[in-house]
């Protein structure tokens, strides 16, 4: 759901279970009121046509310019789209320039007369023979005859370049989620319960959807008990139980209960 902005699954009541179906094997045509998923064959499963009662079709950032295509969930991820195309110049050009060494980025001037190209093929040739390979890094000679100056990038594009990190930074804030907490550069100073505060709510936002679809879907309560993603030592919930017996608000019978049935003791 997060990387399609839809997931699928099959309510199969025969067997008791749900089925996962690949984003990209399901299709959806709405007429009138009537909406179907179309199931193409993936696997050992045939596909197939399914009301929306037989389909588990949770979805985030739905929106489009008509009725159909507002029932259709985009990924976060879709809002770097640019970052990306510009990431992905900035490494080519990156990568074209060390691929390349000295030789894209070096001029040689040959001041006598003017040289035709198969002249200008062999001064280069013989330059890159006589500084590459082994010969790499070694003392360069050149004749009087020729000027060897270095091109570098410019300064404020160097700049640019060296600042871009559309990396996990920027995919934490797509999702909303703090970069703290995914060990990236943000906010240090934050305690840790802050921090994870933060990012469950990060997450709701994403668990919420796929929640209210089970449930609407599957008929139950179904909740999801996230104190394994914030206190997976369990150390929070055991000061809390101590501290609510030391209150009278649990017994010592309720509070071993209690963490037995949590799964701590």
């Amino acid at each position: 759901m997060l990387f399609n902005g839809n997931v699928f699954l099959i309510i199969d009541r025969v067997n008791q279970r749900l089925r996962f179906v690949p984003a990209a094997s399901v299709a959806m045509e709405l007429n009138g009121d009537e909406l179907t998923y179309i199931v193409n064959q993936f696997g050992e499963f045939v596909g197939g046509e399914f009301s929306p009662n037989d389909i588990i079709h949770a979805r985030i950032m739905a929106y489009g310019a008509d009725e159909l295509r507002s029932l259709i969930g985009h990924s976060p991820l879709e809002s770097l789209a640019n970052e990306l195309a510009q990431q992905k110049q900035a490494n080519r050009l990156t990568v074209s320039t060390l691929k390349g060494a000295i030789n894209p980025t070096s001029k040689i001037t040959i001041p006598q007369g003017t040289l035709t190209e198969e002249a200008k093929e062999a001064v280069r040739r013989e330059f890159e023979r006589a500084n590459t390979g082994d010969n790499a890094g070694r003392v360069m000679v050149l004749d009087q005859s020729a000027d060897f100056t270095t091109i570098s990038i410019n300064a404020d594009i160097a700049k640019y370049l060296t600042s871009m990190d559309w990396g996990r930074e920027q995919i934490a804030k797509a999702f909303g989620v703090p970069d703290s907490y995914l060990n990236g550069t943000g906010d240090q100073q934050s305690s840790l319960d802050q921090i994870s505060a933060l990012y469950v709510g990060g997450l709701n936002r994403y668990i919420e959807p796929l929640l209210s679809e089970l449930n609407f879907k599957l008929g139950g309560d179904i909740k999801l008990d996230m104190s394994q993603i914030i206190d997976y030592s369990n150390s929070t919930l055991k000061a809390d139980v101590l501290n609510w017996v030391d209150r009278d608000m649990l017994t010592a019978q309720e509070a071993m209960a209690l963490l037995q049935r949590k799964g701590v003791i």
